[in-house]
């Protein structure tokens, strides 16, 4: 059977947009050889590995080796040293089950969850942006930095920081510069401002509650 790895180009591209900025911590990749009868040979004495028959797959790091590939293959273009950049990699030999099972494994790490995620972004307009606005201004401590949803007894917040992030790159697709950055940030914050003076039960827990029984702004 064909293993089709499970791909993201928006993750492809984060991560390449990461490594040309010099932003990127590089981490682990997992590579394992499929062989047979002592297709792989490794000396421990003098740290050789000698590959005489196998098929080198990826049980880890595929989106990070597609951006180093896409790098690579623009490199005249972007002018970028790819040398800049040193990956650990981690090499098996385990037969077809067993990296089954090591693929498993990995899968089972901890998932931060989208908002959670994007609230730790430095390197991202618009998260810089929500970030900045759960600071100061109409929506301070509003939006939810921990979670994608807001449950019926959060007291304390409106929005999940993930929601407001996917809305913000909807309306504004692409930012370009820190003047834009500051220019969007200024109007979200007039806009907010507009929009708790317009409804005013958006402020507090009790008038969430209460609209939601005749109306549907809170929603």
């Amino acid at each position: 059977d064909k293993d089709v790895p499970i791909r993201s180009e928006a993750n492809i591209k984060a991560i390449q947009g990461l490594i040309m900025r010099g932003k990127y911590f590089p981490d682990t990749l997992t590579l394992n050889i499929l062989s047979e009868d002592n297709g792989v040979l490794y000396d421990a004495a003098t740290s050789e590995l000698d590959i005489k028959d196998g098929l080198l797959c990826i049980l880890d790091g595929y989106h990070r080796i597609k951006a180093i590939h896409n790098i690579y293959l623009y490199t005249q273009e972007f002018n970028f040293d790819l040398t800049k950049i040193i990956f650990p990699v981690k090499i098996t030999n385990y037969d077809r089950e067993e990296a089954k099972r090591q693929f498993r494994q990995y899968s089972l790490g901890m998932k931060i969850n989208s908002s959670r995620s994007e609230s730790f972004n430095l390197d991202d307009a618009v998260s810089n942006i929500v970030r900045e606005l759960n600071f100061h201004g109409a929506l301070e401590g509003l939006i939810n930095d921990k979670t994608n949803s807001i449950t019926e007894d959060n007291k304390e917040h409106i929005v999940a920081f993930a929601t407001l992030t996917q809305a913000i790159r909807d309306a504004f697709k692409k930012i370009d510069s820190e003047k834009d950055e500051e220019e969007i940030l200024a109007f979200l914050q007039e806009y907010f401002e507009e929009l708790m003076l317009l409804f005013p039960q958006m402020r507090t827990y009790e008038g969430r509650r209460e609209s939601k029984d005749y109306e549907l702004v809170c929603e």
